[in-house]
């Protein structure tokens, strides 16, 4: 453990931005537009630090939706540079190369600053409820390229310094089928992220970068201990499973290869 820093601190910090990743979740629930959105809750909050590790996530939340935010933002860093992000910026992407999930859970994210230097970034995933495509609502189960689920947004500034860019919003709107409910979903992730910058800057101005940071490595170290513990608890040997895929093999043109669990299969 850190010297310089006593175990209640570092309690409280690391506690303290779980709550800020919860009261994101919140204010995402009660000011989205949609019902999957605000009633079944199909989204997740986190708090990433400036190179893109998770630094902080709600109890409630989908893992799935937040266990590649980290790739989300990580390419947004290699596309603009640590340097590339303004206070006032919002990054959008939902690109199926850098997330791997379909084309409607939209990631929306925000840098937060204090003193001027990059401290982290605030970071939503929702599911729009249509996002273009072959069929509304963007589920196709004869799909066969995520090109038809609908249109593909790879880390782009929706709002530079605080402006917003008319031109891909004017892209976006005629792209969506109910451009105006997702938009005002868009509308609830950019606030809750904003929520998650004052947060962020209060705890860096009351306890200062150092011991914010130097909390967060414990936390992690912590983490890590504690998973490692759990893991060794598992009795030695091979362990292995198997699924199917519940699919009539229709939608798969002729000549596909399928790699399935290290299995090749030729369609």
């Amino acid at each position: 453990m850190n010297a310089r820093i006593d175990p209640i601190t570092i309690s409280v910090i690391n506690h303290a931005l779980a709550a800020y990743a919860e009261e994101m979740t919140i204010n995402l629930a009660r000011t989205a537009h949609s019902t999957i959105v605000y009633e079944v809750q199909d989204f997740c909050t986190a708090i990433l630090d400036a190179q893109g590790r998770l630094v902080a996530q709600p109890p409630s939340g989908l893992p799935i939706f937040v266990g590649d935010l980290d790739a989300a933002i990580g390419d947004g860093l290699a596309l603009f540079g640590a340097g590339g992000f303004e206070p006032g910026d919002v990054v959008i992407t939902n690109h199926t190369g850098t997330c791997g999930q379909h084309l409607n859970n939209m990631v929306v994210y925000t840098p937060a600053f204090h003193d001027g230097k990059l401290i982290g970034f605030p970071a939503t995933r929702a599911h729009w409820t249509d996002v273009g495509g072959r069929l509304a609502g963007g589920f196709l189960t004869d799909a066969v390229s995520s090109f038809e689920e609908g249109i593909q947004v790879r880390s782009v500034k929706l709002y530079k310094r605080g402006q917003p860019d008319e031109e891909l919003f004017r892209i976006l709107r005629h792209n969506i089928r109910q451009p105006e409910a997702s938009f005002g979903d868009l509308r609830a992730q950019i606030a809750a992220c904003t929520l998650g910058e004052r947060r962020l800057q209060e705890l860096y101005s009351r306890y200062g970068p150092a011991t914010v940071d130097s909390a967060i490595q414990i936390g992690w170290d912590q983490t890590e201990r504690i998973v490692r513990d759990r893991l060794r608890r598992f009795p030695r040997g091979v362990y292995s499973a198997e699924s199917f895929l519940d699919d009539d093999w229709g939608g798969l043109v002729p000549g596909t290869l399928l790699i399935l669990g290290g299995l090749g299969l030729l369609a």
